[in-house]
Parts: structure tokens; C-alpha cells; sequence
């Protein structure tokens, strides 16, 4: 401290309190203590950087009287997905403040990353001004009256079906779609709550979508949550045809597993063209904007390598693979499909050649012919968006009527 001081004589030491939660072998209570009051309380400002989710503030005696600030994790690495904790923000932030002893003193975001979920964040930022809990249901008509410009029940009502399941309380994960194909994924990897409230939301926007406004038209946030829900659907119903394609490999039965990897494909096609539909989901705008800051061609293919290396093995030989993958436009094309494309064909050679699928043989071929390539490819991606996003979304609610 003497040394910020030094150059600073304001200087207070900000620290990301990760760490003890991360580690928590290591991080005792006595251990906290001791480190935590090794200064004068003020001195310090703790970021409990996932409170919403894993407060850290109540097993540390709100960190022995340093002051600190209750943040807002919720993403790592830009994942996508619907998920949140709306009901632990809604009390969480009050219940630090009432019982911290003053040592709360703000909220904060702690985000890895942004373009997700902005209904947790608005949630979250407006909680720093609040005086009390808001009753949620009434909230998000405001919310939707705000981000929208216009009000429209059956918006508001998919919203509103969205609180208790994907908004409860679910974290970020890897799906199961982003990472490299094998049988007998986690749990974790699949929609981890009840899909009967993602039917309701789909089902009220296609009620919307039938007599929307010409406001509600014009709304491209509108069409920005519309594209991303439906993507969840549409990953919700990869995930049932993933667990049957799973099932014919157990049962050995290749004519089941041939008829069945069509679909799959297809349920991708589907994702990909919704998702070039909105400017916000193309990762042609990624990659652009990277190499918009080059100053010269050397520059350019090195930002370029970096931006598509950066969502997909993020490291020359998958060091953090997947880790910040996301769901867009071209990227699932050339990528996710191109990586499944390559593990149903190794799949399909060893049941007809009556041989164990070897996973470790498939890993290296997928690096080698997929995902290494992927990130020097020159290929030029969509960088504006094609199709309409409502009507896409009115033909994917005719086209899987059955999973709804």
C-alpha cells in the first residue's frame, strides 16, 4: 500500500474478491481475517464479484468491515444462452445493504462480457437507486414498455413466463452445441430448466407477432430478443434429437443413426439463417471490427486470426476451447455444423465397420481438419442481415409445431 501511496496519496487498493471463492481450501475464515485486516478498514474496497449468485460478504463477516461492492457476474466469456438470477438480485441487493454494517457501498457489474441478457442487467443497474425489492411481474411491463417503445401483453407475458425457470436461478454454462462433439455430455451442457416455459414464450410471441404494431415492427431490440429466444428453442430441440442420436449409437443401429443425423443438421441450418437475420449475431461484424483497427496487412491478418481463434480454440492448440463460444451467424455454419458433420461421419465409419468409436483419433482429426484451419480461414462472412426476424420466427413456430 505504501507503494501506491507513494505515487498516490488517495490511492485505495481495489480487489477482485474471486479468489476467495474460488478457493476456498486455501481461503479460511482466519486466513480472510488476517489478510482483509492487514489495513486500516478503507483502505481497501472489495468487489464481491458474483454475488448474485454466490455472495461471499456473509461468510467473511462482510470482509471483517473493508468496504465493499455486491456485483453482478452472471456471464463468463460472452456465453449465450437465457439465464440469470432475477429473484436473488431482487433481494440480495437489499439484504447486503441491511445487514452488512454499512459496509456495502454499491453495486456493481463484473460481466466477462456483454450482447447478453439485458434484462438481468437492467434489473441489476436499477437496483442501485431502488429503496426496495420491485414486485417482478410489474417490473418487466415497464421493461418492456421501455426497451420496446410500445406496450403489448403477450409481450410482456413471455417475458413474464421466463422468471422462475431460465431467469431463476441458472448459471452459465458450456452447451453442449458449442463444445466438441461426444457422447454422454454433462448435465450441465443441456437447458437446465423446465422447457414448458420456453414453449409459453415462444407460443405469446407468436401471438404478438400476428397483430404487431407498426412501432413493434420497427423495434429492432424486439427483433434482437426474438432471434435469441427462438435460438434457445431451437438449441432446446437439438438437445432431444442429440439424446436420440445418442440412443441409436447404444443400440448399435446405423440405418436409425443415418436417418437421424439429417435432422440435426438441419435444426443448425435453421439456427444459423435466424441468426443472420440481426446484425448483433454475425460474426462477419466481429471479425470487421477487428481488423478495422490494423494499420497495415500484417496487422490485419493477425487481428483477423485472433478474433476467430478468440471464440473458438482461444489458444494455438485449444488451450481455453469453447470457452467463449458463441451462437452466431456463419460461425455455427462453418464451425459448430462442421465439427458435428466430422463426428457423424467418424461415428457412422466405426458402426459399419463393427469397431469402438475411438474419441481420441476424432479429437485430433477435428483440430486438424476443422478447428485449427477455422482459425486462418480467409472466408469472407455475412456482415449484414438477411431475412426478416418476425417472419422467421413465425415459420419456425409452423415448422416445429410438434416440439410446442
Amino acid at each position: 500500500m505504501s507503494s501506491l501511496r507513494s505515487i498516490d496519496p488517495k490511492a485505495i487498493w481495489v480487489l477482485q474478491g474471486w479468489m476467495f471463492s474460488y478457493n476456498t481450501t486455501f481461503w479460511t475464515t482466519q486466513r480472510a481475517k488476517a489478510f482483509l485486516t492487514a489495513l486500516p478498514k478503507g483502505d481497501m474496497i472489495v468487489l464481491d464479484l458474483a454475488a448474485e449468485e454466490k455472495p461471499v460478504y456473509p461468510k467473511l463477516n462482510s470482509y471483517f468491515g473493508q468496504p465493499f461492492i455486491f456485483c453482478m457476474l452472471n456471464n463468463y466469456g460472452g456465453r449465450m444462452g437465457l439465464y440469470g438470477h432475477v429473484r436473488n438480485i431482487n433481494q440480495g441487493v437489499f439484504i447486503a445493504r441491511d445487514n452488512s454494517g454499512h459496509a456495502m457501498i454499491g453495486t456493481g457489474l463484473s460481466m466477462e462480457a456483454t450482447g447478453t441478457n439485458y434484462i438481468v442487467y437492467e434489473l441489476m443497474n436499477e437496483m442501485h437507486y431502488k429503496k426496495h425489492p420491485v414486485v417482478l411481474y410489474d417490473w418487466i411491463g415497464n421493461y418492456t414498455l421501455r426497451r420496446y417503445g410500445f406496450s403489448n401483453r403477450d409481450i410482456q407475458m413471455a417475458w413474464s413466463s421466463l422468471v422462475d425457470t431460465a431467469y431463476g436461478s441458472i448459471s452459465p454454462s458450456k452447451e453442449f452445441l458449442i463444445a466438441r462433439p461426444a457422447w454422454n455430455m454433462s448435465s450441465l451442457a443441456f437447458l437446465r430448466y423446465n422447457r414448458s416455459s420456453l414453449v409459453q414464450c415462444v407460443n405469446y410471441i407468436e401471438r404478438a407477432l400476428v397483430n404487431i404494431s407498426y412501432i413493434g415492427y420497427q423495434s429492432t431490440l424486439l427483433r434482437h430478443d426474438i432471434v435469441d429466444i427462438w435460438r434457445e428453442m431451437l438449441y432446446s430441440i437439438l438437445s432431444d434429437k442429440y439424446f436420440v442420436l445418442q440412443k441409436s449409437v447404444d443400440l448399435s443401429n446405423l440405418t436409425m443413426f443415418r436417418e437421424l443425423t439429417k435432422p440435426f443438421l438441419s435444426v443448425l441450418d435453421d439456427m444459423n439463417t435466424l441468426m443472420m437475420s440481426h446484425h448483433s449475431f454475425l460474426l462477419g461484424n466481429w471479425v470487421r471490427s477487428a481488423e478495422r483497427l490494423a494499420l497495415n496487412i500484417l496487422d490485419k491478418y493477425l487481428f483477423r486470426f485472433n478474433s476467430l481463434n478468440q471464440v473458438t480454440l482461444w489458444g494455438p492448440n485449444g488451450e481455453v476451447s469453447d470457452y467463449a463460444g458463441k451462437q452466431w451467424a456463419d460461425l455455427i455454419e462453418s464451425y459448430y455444423k462442421a465439427r458435428w458433420s466430422l463426428f457423424f461421419k467418424y461415428n457412422e465409419i466405426s458402426m459399419s465397420q463393427g469397431v469402438r468409436f475411438n474419441q481420441s483419433i476424432f479429437l485430433a482429426d477435428l483440430y486438424k481438419y476443422v478447428e485449427e484451419p477455422f482459425s486462418w480461414t480467409q472466408q469472407q462472412f455475412v456482415t449484414e442481415p438477411r431475412g426478416d426476424s418476425f417472419s422467421l420466427a413465425r415459420q419456425l413456430h409452423t415448422k416445429y409445431r410438434d416440439y410446442l
